[in-house]
């Protein structure tokens, strides 16, 4: 196994441009799967919920780098349940995930807008209460996580909660183990263990939170082996 001490970056198989859709989209499923059991959805809801609970309007809410749509179209399911105003906009670079996401979300009987853009490069959807991200930063240098964060602070007008994997042994180990029993995707099979080879300590992110100046921003550990950043407005 490849040391965890310092980070290792290098391109994943899914975020290969030239990836046939068919396997791109099996690769979404298998990550759908492993979302559940990460219990994204549930502990980035319970960060939205009050705010959405004291909002006067519908509540607008970009999921950044949404993949296979999984966190947008679990929180879009638990607003209409709990009868909360949220629009929710569901962004990605690839053209596959969007699609991918957008049929999701109607079999799912939710309504969510997706546009396609570079989160780096081009402009962001306009008039956007809340930020959220689940695995988006591990693929990053540490600039552009710096850059991505400071761009979510000041899109968000009521804050942003941000989740990614913890480079720990332990971590290395579940995802090493979860990816097989979860997914028959060899891209999922070879994307996860690498991805926590490319994620960061908590030290590093912290670090990397106070250099995008943030107000009020925080860094805690979150099942299983994952980092949440949160900030609200005040």
């Amino acid at each position: 196994m490849i040391g965890l001490s310092a980070r290792h970056l290098v391109s994943e198989r899914m975020d290969d441009p030239a990836l046939d859709p068919q396997q791109h989209r099996a690769a979404l499923r298998g990550l759908a799967r492993i979302n559940r059991c990460s219990r994204t959805v549930p502990v980035i809801w319970s960060r939205l919920e009050p705010w959405l609970r004291d909002s006067d309007h519908v509540v607008r809410v970009l999921d950044l780098a949404t993949g296979g749509g999984d966190l947008a179209i679990g929180l879009a399911e638990r607003a209409q349940r709990c009868g909360r105003p949220l629009q929710m906009i569901a962004g990605d670079i690839s053209p596959t995930a969007c699609a991918h996401t957008a049929e999701r979300a109607a079999a799912a009987g939710v309504t969510i807008d997706t546009a396609v853009f570079d989160a780096l490069r081009d402009a962001w959807p306009d008039d956007i209460d809340i930020v959220v991200n689940s695995l988006f930063l591990h693929h990053l240098n540490e600039d552009d996580v710096v850059h991505i964060l400071q761009r979510a602070a000041a899109c968000a007008r009521l804050g942003g909660v941000v989740s990614d994997l913890r480079r720990t042994r332990r971590g290395y180990v579940l995802a090493a183990a979860g990816v097989r029993l979860l997914s028959r995707s060899p891209i999922v099979h070879d994307d996860g263990p690498q991805s926590v080879r490319a994620a960061f300590t908590t030290e590093e992110l912290r670090a990397l939170v106070e250099r995008a100046g943030i107000p009020h921003a925080t860094v805690r550990s979150t099942f299983p082996q994952r980092h949440l950043i949160t900030w609200r407005r005040r």
